[in-house]
């Protein structure tokens, strides 16, 4: 059985909030959102209106179809194979563009694939004591 929409946003709520390390109470001022209502969005309690989902989104700098989806089930399944829409990706205080996430992308597969052959060549490996 698949959860509530109010179960789903409140965790993606409270995981939003954890990923940018900020409280409650930061969000409640920084929003000017009363501290109960944001409680009861948090506590799975209330789900916000349409306004309210977009201030959010915009805030967290995502959309709104990622704040009521539930991240929970498939997603760990299935390998990762590329960087796609993480908003959460930053370098320097700047979110990462598109061509930048495309590259380290590639730089990762580059960086597994040699580990992965010097991992099976003795005679490859730095560690001596092999």
């Amino acid at each position: 059985m698949s959860a509530n929409i109010n179960t789903i946003f409140s965790q993606n709520f409270t995981n939003l909030l954890k990923n940018r390390f900020k409280t409650l109470a930061d969000f409640s001022k920084e929003t000017d959102t009363a501290y109960s209502t944001v409680s009861d969005w948090k506590n799975g309690k209330k789900l916000p209106r349409a306004g309210g989902l977009q201030m959010i989104a915009n805030y967290f700098d995502t959309d709104i179809p990622y704040l009521i989806t539930d991240h929970t089930t498939t997603k760990s399944e299935e390998p990762l194979t590329e960087i796609k829409n993480n908003n959460c990706l930053q370098f320097e205080g700047q979110r990462m563009t598109p061509d930048e996430t495309k590259y380290m992308t590639t730089q990762l597969q580059m960086f597994r694939l040699y580990k992965k052959n010097n991992d099976k060549d003795p005679e490859n490996n730095d560690n001596p004591d092999k």
